[in-house]
Parts: structure tokens; sequence; C-alpha cells
């Protein structure tokens, strides 16, 4: 799978906990820095196919996590 299809692919998960993100109606990080962090996984997993899931689900936890741990109580913002 080309990088761009991989990318794509993860956008397009029914994933309720990315999309309750992507309306503003859940803490977490915002989508296109989970994006960006999925795909650094991607890269550093070896490019494998069919992860794009895990990886999305794995960048979200870890970019939430942070926010967290940095004690910001609005990870989406205002």
């Amino acid at each position: 799978m080309a990088i761009k299809e991989n990318v794509e692919a993860a956008t397009r998960i029914g994933d309720p906990v990315r999309e309750g993100i992507e309306a503003g109606t859940q803490g977490g990080a915002d989508e296109g820095s989970i994006r960006e962090r999925a795909y650094a996984i991607w890269e550093e997993q070896g490019r494998p196919e069919g992860s794009h899931d895990a990886h999305w689900h794995q960048a979200q936890r870890e970019l939430t996590d942070k926010q967290l741990s940095a004690g910001d109580p609005s990870p989406t913002g205002p």
C-alpha cells in the first residue's frame, strides 16, 4: 500500500472516539496530530500493510496521554 493510501485509510476508519474528537465532543488530540503520529508509527514499524487501525489508536492514546500528563484540561482547545 502506498504511503498516501495508508494515511487516507487511517482517516476513513469508522472510529467513534476519533469521530467524537472531530466533532469536538470528546477530549483528545486533534485529527491532524493523530494522523501525523500514526504515520510516524507506521514508518517506525517498517511500513507494514494493514496496520492502520492499530497505528491510529496507538497515536491517539499517546497524544491524549501526553496532554493529560501535561495537565491540559481541554486537549482539543477552546
